[in-house]
Parts: C-alpha cells; structure tokens; sequence
C-alpha cells in the first residue's frame, strides 16, 4: 500500500510539473496583449492542483486503515467538532487568534479563513472549538496578539517578537513554514489537537 501511495504521489507531481511547465509556456504567448493574462492563469491552475493534491490526500488516508472507523467517514456529509487546545502561553495578555484553513491559496495569501476565533486567555492554556466541520485537509495557524493590533509584530528581521504555532506543531523563524508540513487529514469525527505556542529566545 506504501508503494503504491508513493507511485500515485509520483504521477501527480510529475503531472502538476508538466502542466505548469505547458501553462506558462501558452501564458507567455499573449502576455503582451494582456499583462494579468500569466497571474490569472497560474492562479486558476494553482487552485485545481491544490484541489487535486487535497483529494489525492483524502483517499490515501481513508484507505490506508480500511478497518479503522475513525479513519473512514461513515457519511460523505459528515461534519464533527474540532476542538485546538493552545499551550505554552507565556502570559495572559492580549488575545490568541488562530485560524483554520482549507486550502492552500487562501493560507498563503493570509486571506479570509475557512473558520477563525479570537480568544482573551485566561491561562496559560486556551481552548477553541470549530463546529460543524467538514472531512477535508486543513491546516492551522495561531498567534498570541499581546498588543491586540491583530497582526503578528515581527522585527526587521522578519523574526516573530510574539508567539506563534502551526498545525503539526511544525517550528520556523523566518517566514511562513512548508505547507505540506502543517497539513493535516481531518475525518469529519470529532477530534482534539494540541498546540504548543512558540516564543523566539533573541540572544542575550
């Protein structure tokens, strides 16, 4: 099963890869008479890979414990509660803002998220819970606005001064992490997650 996953992983790359590569080679041929005519090609194509990399995720995880019901949604419409517990707060000032996404696009572009939430901590561990949430691969992002300006304050060197976490709890320091990284497979049950915020320690 493992090797078949890798082959299917395989041709998908193979196939995303030739499909930019033709992409941009038929957008570059009437760019001139167009100038948005390459960014709104790449992006219509980006959204169909991303979809098709999701699905291609979602099957490999329903069928890789056929025997395992919380692996499997009984119903294509099922929607659970996902419950994120937030720890490792280094005090309770400000808010957290977390962040639930369902796609690659709208995680990159720091857009709109799929669900979101605003929470005053009252410990050093928070709870947020997500209803109705659909089977699906998602991703989280999370931050501790200490000064409530509801944006992550970064030095100049782009290094994070306020905590943050990822899905997976996958650690950086310059940047947004991989996103193949903090993705995650979610079954449509209810399931609990938990994070652990992370302060940069700026030498002394």
């Amino acid at each position: 099963m493992l090797y078949f996953c890798k082959e299917i992983l395989y041709i998908l790359k193979t196939r995303i890869f030739l499909l930019l590569l033709f992409t941009i080679s038929i957008a570059q041929s009437f760019a001139q008479n167009n100038p948005n005519a390459i960014a709104d090609t790449l992006n219509s194509k980006l959204n169909q890979i991303d979809q098709k990399i999701n699905n291609a995720v979602i099957k490999m995880e329903e069928s890789r414990s056929p025997n395992n019901k919380d692996s499997i949604p009984i119903f294509d419409s099922l929607h659970g509660k996902l419950t994120i517990i937030v720890r490792s707060l280094k005090n309770t000032s400000g808010n957290v803002n977390i962040a639930l996404y369902n796609n690659y696009k709208a995680f990159a572009n720091h857009s709109k998220p799929f669900k979101g939430a605003v929470i005053k901590p009252t410990a050093l561990t928070c709870t947020i819970i997500f209803d109705s949430v659909p089977k699906g691969v998602y991703s989280i992002a999370a931050f501790h606005d200490e000064d409530k300006n509801g944006i992550l304050a970064t030095n100049q060197m782009n290094i994070p001064t306020e905590g943050y976490c990822f899905s997976n709890n996958i650690g950086t320091t310059f940047g947004p992490p991989d996103y193949n990284q903090i993705k995650f497979y979610y079954s449509g049950k209810n399931k609990t997650l938990i994070l652990f915020m992370t302060y940069f320690k700026f030498p002394k």
